[in-house]
């Protein structure tokens, strides 16, 4: 998962060469009336609003996702892209951006050229804060062909939870016993710090809580 965002910043307008010229984008997506959502969806898909407003509230935020999954509206280009990263952040002032409980939404740049993107929730495995270094990922909304990606990661989090049962003693065991790694909440870790942020592995709970 090193791939750069494929959305850049929103650049300044231009100046138009001509005045008399009205560019209309045909392109432009209908918005449909959404369907309702089942409870179990609501509530998969209320976890990832909540936490992507905590991050895009701190700054940019990377929104990792399967564009294969139904309902995404990207470029055609990335229409097969199983890990596609699209960057967003309240300070790139794009008009139409928001969220809820559907997905995110917004006329991101691509090469200079605007393209409205619609992005379920049920799509987005992954969110990363560019701002405070730390994501998110659900392991069981990633794609098939990065799942060694996540066997190595919940391997990571079960070796860090076994060293938390045991202590650890100085020398011949008669001096104190050293300071125990700080408890990492809801396994957060960070397996490759200089290359990813650190990574929160969400379980899928949601029919337990049904």
């Amino acid at each position: 998962m090193s791939k750069e965002p494929q959305n850049e910043p929103p650049a300044g307008d231009a100046p138009s060469s001509a005045d008399n010229v009205v560019s209309v984008d045909f392109k432009a997506p209908k918005k449909n009336k959404r369907a309702p959502l089942s409870e179990k969806d609501r509530k998969r898909n209320v976890e990832k609003l909540d936490i992507f407003r905590q991050l895009v509230e701190q700054g940019m935020v990377m929104v990792v996702m399967d564009t294969r999954r139904q309902g995404v509206q990207v470029p055609p280009r990335f229409a097969d892209d199983f890990q596609l990263r699209l960057n967003f952040s309240h300070k790139f002032y794009i008009d139409d951006f928001e969220y809820d409980e559907y997905g995110v939404r917004a006329s991101l740049s691509f090469n200079k050229v605007p393209y409205y993107c619609d992005i379920p929730w049920h799509a987005v495995y992954a969110l990363n804060s560019q701002a405070v270094e730390q994501g998110v990922m659900w392991p069981d909304d990633v794609p098939v062909e990065l799942q060694d990606m996540v066997d190595e990661i919940q391997s990571e989090q079960e070796r860090a939870e076994r060293a938390k049962t045991f202590q650890t003693f100085e020398g011949s065991g008669e001096g104190d016993a050293l300071p125990e790694e700080p408890e990492a909440e809801d396994f957060e870790i960070n397996t490759q710090a200089k290359t990813r942020p650190a990574l929160r592995l969400v379980k899928d709970d949601v029919e337990n809580n049904l």
